[in-house]
């Protein structure tokens, strides 16, 4: 993970501040790929949803894991969106969930049928690590999520081409 000061250089560009090495054990093997960011309100935590469907909760600026959290189902190919709770104690993470073919008897028809993602979200609470609910929110994949800067609000907007407003 890389850290910039936006206007930081000598020329008025970016300016790279800090390299945080995601790996617990601070090697350089890297097993898992980083398809989603986001900082918590308060500037004091960063959010990195893995395809291992694990997210690491960092200190902001520091290599120091503070979470773990397992959950939410990411693969290789999703594309998860994260973000913080308004006070900081929750983290939402999309996440998918197989849905088994229907229709048919034939089990060789059922499997030859592509598997469709819903769509949920996963909501961890941050002094736990645990998963402490899970929003079955649409018929496909999640493909993305915001927060409302000022109250405990999601949107959230998928494969199915709906968009839900969640208060």
């Amino acid at each position: 993970l890389l850290y910039y000061d936006v206007a930081g250089g000598s020329d008025g560009g970016p300016k790279e501040r800090q390299k945080v090495n995601l790996n617990v054990v601070g090697d350089s093997v890297v097993s898992f790929a980083v398809l989603s960011l986001a900082a918590s309100p308060n500037g004091k935590m960063v959010a990195a949803c893995t395809d291992k469907s694990r997210v690491i909760v960092l200190q902001a600026y520091s290599n120091r894991q503070l979470r773990n959290l397992y959950g939410a189902v990411v693969e290789e190919y999703d594309t998860p969106t994260v973000c913080f709770s308004l006070d900081n104690t929750f983290v939402y993470c999309s996440s998918s969930l197989a849905v088994k073919a229907q229709g048919s008897d034939d089990l060789e028809e059922r499997l030859a049928q592509v598997t469709a993602m819903c769509g949920q979200i996963s909501i961890f609470e941050l002094k736990s690590a645990q998963e402490v609910l899970r929003l079955p929110c649409h018929e496909r994949a999640v493909r993305c999520m915001a927060r409302h800067p000022q109250k405990e609000v999601l949107i959230t907007g998928s494969f199915d081409k709906t968009a839900k407003y969640w208060g």
